[in-house]
């Protein structure tokens, strides 16, 4: 609901998410925790909104920022765990897992009023 409110548009968070080319099957299981921890996104905003607890979100975006930050630097330990591979399907799974980490920090920043650079 909230790209379909204009935060991220609904067609992006569709193809950055849903299509692309990922094989979800080859996620690890860094990747898998990523995505659950994404996936609580919804739930967490809601919670946020319902009981008028916007700390809510502060502590999600602090908590996948961490969660995000161990799993890129996993590849420094082991080439084999790097984003950008050899592996062309590796990589456009690892893409999308960043492409949504992406999308919903940037939701989450919007919903606390906060602007971030497309670049850094």
């Amino acid at each position: 609901k909230i790209a379909e409110a204009g935060v991220i548009p609904a067609n992006e968070v569709r193809e950055n998410l849903y299509t692309g080319g990922a094989d979800l099957s080859l996620m690890s299981d860094a990747e898998r925790n990523l995505a659950i921890a994404l996936a609580r996104f919804p739930s967490v905003a809601e919670g946020a909104a319902t009981a008028l607890e916007p700390h809510r979100i502060a502590t999600y975006a602090y908590e996948l920022a961490g969660i995000f930050q161990s799993y890129y630097q996993m590849g420094d330990k082991d080439e084999s765990l790097r984003v950008l591979c050899d592996n062309p399907a590796a990589c456009r799974t690892r893409a999308a897992v960043v492409s949504a980490v992406r999308i919903v920090l940037a939701n989450v920043l919007a919903l606390m009023g906060i602007t971030a650079p497309d670049r850094m």
